[in-house]
């Protein structure tokens, strides 16, 4: 019975359990079948993932518009101040020339009612010659001349009286001077008292009008306006008009409109036809804008600055040097010897080489793409005289002491030019039975860089050549005996001081030697003894010396250094005598001091650096062709 018990009791709890199992799979499956629907199928999602990237490229539409209507806005904005401002010197100016007119006007009517004023009557004359209608009174007079009621004389009474009516006149010309509006007609003289007899002493003469005639010699009338301005305008001359402000201004407007205003402080401003030109005296700077509103600045330095309408600027410096800043902020550097630097506004900066390689650095430090490992045949250097139908691809160098394009790789002597392989693996094998050595050192390398005086021997073979240049500009494998081996010339390129003050020097080749003598500067050529790399002796690069020009279009030739030009912020310029006595001209940097006292200290290849024309090359292979025969 207890058994049957426990039985029952485990049976319903198995049934429970059922059940809520049941339970839970019945509301798994409603909610799975509800949730059919609503989960997106593979056309469904293709549509929502078109839909986002519309939204995103809608928005950056947007953006994108936000951006123009901004840019358009702070432009038409700024245009509208600046009609504003033109607008209101459009209306001073207005102003100005309706007071000028006003003034002309005026003053021509002033003038024009000045008449000759006669001499008083001698004492010899007698009394009815002293009033003559026909000399003394017209239509007018009445406007400056009180009319004489007799033929008889008159007492200075009257005429103390007639100078204070003119005087009355005159002060009302002076206001209209001042006030620069048309003043009223002048009132009419005051009647005064009947004349008296004149008396046998006044003997001064008649003074009709206060005005001052101009004199011959002077040129110009003078005006006097409001405010402490007067004018003068000249009736010849380049000069038109002068004003002359209460502030110490002045202002010339010549004849072919062209204005020169000069300031207290010394500033200049000078307007023409197409620009105008202000020249800032504390500072030095000459401002120029032009009429198409470009802005040209030119500081004392030399230093020239050029902004344009759409605010693009370009600056020149001293050194050569101009820098281009875009729109966008991007700038654009171009250095005098054929280097570019881009430098974006992301800090992106990219720098163009004049050889044609380029350098990266990117913000975000991804990694930028490395080094090139080939080179095709057309892109070579000339001087390797690669044949263009052999292939398409030619070696490229390692990295070494000379560049691509300055540098003759060790596969090209030994396959091209010696002739001692036909294909790169064999090369390879010769080089890595260490059989070929560069300055002294085995190099395993077959596209190890050999440049310019460098020593490469060929142990086996019993080979020592020097590469040396032409007069063409390209490599020659130069033989030399085992004494001239032991050494080599390189070019100082650098001398400068270590951290803890070390002296060093820098050479052509790569090399960094230290403690050098301290006569050897910038430009020299140290004999260096390849087998310690010690400093032998050294060539000083001064006029008489002994040089070699290594690129250009005299590369290869040799003769004396006879006279440098130096040129601050550009290039130096040496001149060269040869053997034969022809001079020329070639950059500082190109030219490489070989020997002094006109005595090389290596020995040169054939033709001893003299270039020859083409009739000069066309008789020597005449004559060769003729001692053959």
């Amino acid at each position: 019975q207890e058994w049957l018990n426990e039985k029952k009791k485990a049976q319903g709890e198995i049934d429970a359990e059922w059940k809520q199992i049941r339970k839970e799979k019945r509301n798994l499956d409603s909610t799975l079948k509800m949730g059919v629907g609503l989960l997106p199928d593979r056309k469904e999602r293709s549509e929502v993932e078109a839909l986002k990237a519309q939204v995103v490229k809608m928005k950056m539409d947007e953006k994108t518009k936000a951006t123009k209507q901004k840019a358009s806005m702070d432009f038409f904005r700024q245009r509208i101040s600046e009609l504003e401002v033109r607008n209101q010197e459009l209306r001073d100016e207005l102003k100005f020339m309706e007071q000028e007119r006003l003034a002309n006007w005026n003053w021509s009517k002033f003038e024009n009612s000045i008449k000759p004023i006669p001499k008083a009557p001698s004492e010899s004359e007698s009394t009815s010659k002293l009033y003559d209608p026909n000399v003394y009174q017209e239509a007018d007079s009445a406007q400056h001349v009180e009319s004489f009621e007799q033929e008889t004389g008159w007492h200075s009474n009257s005429m103390d009286q007639e100078n204070s009516w003119n005087q009355s006149n005159e002060s009302s010309r002076i206001n209209y001077d001042v006030s620069g509006i048309v003043p009223p007609p002048p009132k009419s003289p005051p009647k005064v008292p009947p004349p008296q007899p004149l008396k046998e002493e006044t003997k001064e003469p008649l003074i009709v009008s206060t005005t001052k005639e101009i004199e011959p010699e002077e040129k110009y009338v003078e005006i006097q306006h409001a405010k402490g301005k007067k004018e003068r305008r000249y009736s010849q001359g380049p000069i038109s008009k002068t004003f002359f402000f209460a502030n110490g201004t002045e202002k010339d407007i010549y004849v072919d409109g062209h204005t020169i205003v000069r300031f207290t402080n010394g500033d200049i401003k000078e307007t023409y036809p197409s620009k105008t030109v202000y020249y800032y005296a504390a500072a030095q700077t000459k401002h120029t804008t032009f009429a198409d509103n470009t802005q040209l600045f030119e500081f004392p330095n030399n230093q020239i600055e050029k902004h344009y309408p759409n605010g693009m600027k370009e600056i020149t410096f001293v050194d050569g040097t101009t820098k281009r800043i875009e729109i966008n902020g991007d700038e654009l550097s171009i250095f005098p010897d054929g280097t570019q630097m881009l430098e974006k506004k992301n800090g992106f900066r990219e720098v163009s080489n004049p050889d044609g390689t380029k350098a990266r650095d990117y913000p975000d430090a991804t990694m930028p793409r490395g080094p090139r490992h080939h080179l095709k045949r057309m892109s070579a250097p000339k001087h390797w005289m690669l044949g263009k139908l052999d292939g398409i691809w030619a070696p490229r160098p390692s990295s070494g002491p000379h560049k691509l394009r300055e540098c003759l790789p060790l596969i090209i002597i030994i396959r091209n030019r010696l002739k001692y392989a036909l294909t790169k693996q064999e090369v390879t094998m010769i080089c890595m039975q260490k059989l070929v050595k560069v300055d002294g050192k085995t190099r395993v390398d077959p596209n190890f860089p050999a440049g310019f005086m460098d020593v490469v021997e060929i142990t086996k073979s019993g080979d020592v050549f020097r590469l040396m240049y032409d007069t063409k500009g390209r490599f020659v494998l130069h033989r030399i005996n085992d004494e001239e081996k032991k050494y080599k010339l390189t070019k100082v390129t650098r001398q400068e001081f270590t951290g803890k003050q070390i002296p060093y020097i820098a050479t052509n080749d790569g090399r960094t030697i230290r403690y050098a003598d301290p006569l050897i500067k910038v430009n020299d050529t140290v004999k260096i003894d390849l087998e310690t790399g010690k400093v032998v002796d050294f060539i000083k690069f001064e006029t008489g010396a002994m040089v070699m020009i290594t690129r250009g279009r005299n590369a290869g030739r040799v003769g004396v250094l006879h006279h440098i030009e130096r040129h601050a912020g550009s290039f130096n310029i040496a001149h060269v005598k040869d053997t034969t006595g022809a001079e020329f001209a070639t950059r500082l940097n190109n030219v490489f001091a070989i020997g002094k006292d006109n005595r090389p200290w290596v020995s040169l290849p054939k033709g001893k650096g003299v270039k020859l024309n083409i009739l000069e090359e066309r008789n020597l292979r005449e004559q060769k062709a003729a001692a053959k025969n």
